[in-house]
């Protein structure tokens, strides 16, 4: 004979069981949006970092076309400070770079800091400015730019 007790037990192990696939289902669905929520995280993150990229190049073209002003015009403590903008900037998008890209960058910001030194020595008649090394160092710096903004920017393989 089925007593009440057994039919309550009954009905309570499967309430048991439902409630155990329904947590069960919950924890997955947690687990997919949680990761939803990283990869979207990385994406917005992957983006403010190109954008950040674009920025500084922009800055880094203004202080170009600034920089050759002063030295067509052998302003020549005008030119030291628009490279140590330069070496600024530089340093920033080494940071926000990723491995190979950050050396170069850090190495042309060095360089940026050197021909810095270099104008004041020239400022103050210690030293001649060569022209035709710094012609060589602005297509490098123009190549290093240039892998940011070209049209292949998206591409992480293109960059310099």
């Amino acid at each position: 004979m089925v007593e009440w007790r057994d039919i309550m037990n009954l009905a309570g192990f499967a309430i048991t069981i439902a409630s155990l696939w329904l947590a069960i289902f919950q924890i997955r669905k947690t687990a997919t949006v949680a990761e939803a929520a990283r990869k979207a995280a990385e994406r917005m993150l992957s983006q403010n970092r190109d954008q950040f990229r674009q920025y500084v190049a922009a800055n880094l073209r203004r202080f170009l076309s600034e920089l050759r002003m002063f030295v067509d015009g052998e302003c020549w403590d005008r030119a030291a400070m628009r490279f140590d903008d330069l070496a600024e900037q530089l340093s920033q998008m080494a940071l926000v770079s990723d491995g190979l890209n950050a050396g170069t960058y850090a190495d042309v910001a060095t360089a940026a800091r050197q021909w810095s030194v270099a104008c004041r020595r020239t400022s103050a008649g210690k030293s001649r400015f060569v022209r035709s090394k710094f012609d060589n160092y602005l297509r490098r710096l123009h190549g290093a730019i240039d892998s940011v903004c070209g049209p292949f920017a998206g591409n992480k393989e293109n960059q310099p």
